[in-house]
């Protein structure tokens, strides 16, 4: 078993629904929302340290929106306000996690997978 230093808790779903309804009416930009997601993605490679799964459906938006500033071409983005929304919807409709659906992200012991709650 990989010994782990550290468990980094992703942001709570509430903080996850704002950061995207910003992104959605224009309060955050791509590149902002983009910066701030892929902060929590990168997070889960300092050493010693695991990000700590409660919520899936808040760190599958989490990994969408590390992508909200991709372009096609310069100034032309890939997603846009429509997919944003489409993001937010998606996470407002989904399930809340049990209390016990944890998962730590590279637990050599799951292999990426969701740990037995």
């Amino acid at each position: 078993m990989k010994s782990v230093a550290s468990t980094i808790d992703l942001p709570a779903r509430s903080e996850v629904v704002e950061r995207l309804a910003a992104l959605v009416d224009g309060r955050s930009s791509p590149d902002e929302a983009s910066r701030w997601a892929s902060a929590w993605l990168l997070a889960d490679q300092i050493p010693g340290a695991a990000v700590r799964v409660v919520d899936g459906p808040a760190w599958e938006a989490i990994k969408l929106m590390a992508g909200a500033d991709l372009q096609v071409e310069p100034g032309s983005y890939l997603h846009g306000t429509d997919d944003f929304r489409a993001w937010l919807g998606k996470l407002q409709t989904a399930s809340l996690p049990r209390a016990t659906s944890t998962s730590l992200l590279h637990d050599d012991d799951h292999q990426g997978r969701p740990a037995d709650g």
